[in-house]
């Protein structure tokens, strides 16, 4: 890769970095995108996929794909919860 590719490459991520921390209704925007995401919702945008394409073998894979695992997937740590109010976290204790 060539220098200049580099450079243009890391001044683009400057200006992105530099606009998202200047401009707080995009760090909100972004993080209520982020807190909002739940993956597996592929399918309920099939209409959607249907006008952009007429391949049967995307329009297929988006309503029909599922992932299959040999072994129930495993968490290796545990995930410190954030964000829940005090009455939340009474409830995630007691059920613990």
């Amino acid at each position: 890769m060539s220098p200049q590719a580099v450079t243009c490459s890391s001044l683009s991520a400057l200006q992105l970095n530099n606009l998202i921390s200047n401009d707080a209704s995009l760090k909100t925007y972004f993080a209520t995108k982020a807190g909002n995401f739940k993956a597996g919702k592929l399918a309920m945008y099939v209409n959607e996929w249907k006008q952009l394409t007429s391949d049967r073998e995307i329009i297929n894979t988006v309503t029909f794909q599922h992932t299959m695992f040999t072994t129930s997937p495993l968490q290796s740590h545990n995930v410190k919860s954030t964000g829940v109010s005090p009455q939340e976290q009474a409830i995630i204790e007691i059920t613990e």
